[in-house]
């Protein structure tokens, strides 16, 4: 089955990690989502984002369960799914639909390549 949504990473070149923000797209380019807003997004990173622990049990390959946090996963917001990738040596990350449009930029949990995005789409990935 083919996936809506690909990760499409830009590998380390050098030294350093480049900032990572979170950004979400309804359509290519734009940086608000209507249906997405800061508040609504505070309250998904909250119930959502991985703890402290967990993040250091998945850098150091220690996570019971990766499948569970990593990779798309729906939220109990109807159309907002969080999407979670380890990359070691990644400097961005971004979320694509199947036809190249941007959906979001993951904001980078930890610099060992951990990077997470939420996502506004009413079709199922």
């Amino acid at each position: 089955m083919k996936s809506d949504t690909c990760i499409d990473s830009e590998r380390e070149e050098a030294d350093g990690l480049a900032p990572i923000s979170l950004q979400n797209a309804a359509t290519g380019g734009e940086t608000a989502n209507k249906a997405l807003n800061m508040e609504n997004l505070k309250d998904l990173q909250t119930r959502y984002s991985l703890s402290q622990s967990d993040i250091a049990a998945i850098v150091s390959g220690e996570f019971c369960d990766v499948f569970a946090v990593l990779g798309i996963h729906p939220t109990a917001t109807d159309g907002v799914w969080v999407v979670r990738a380890f990359l070691p040596g990644a400097l961005k990350v971004d979320v694509i639909d199947d036809e190249g449009v941007p959906l979001a930029t993951c904001a980078q949990l930890h610099a060992d390549g951990l990077f997470e995005a939420f996502v506004v789409s009413e079709k199922a990935f």
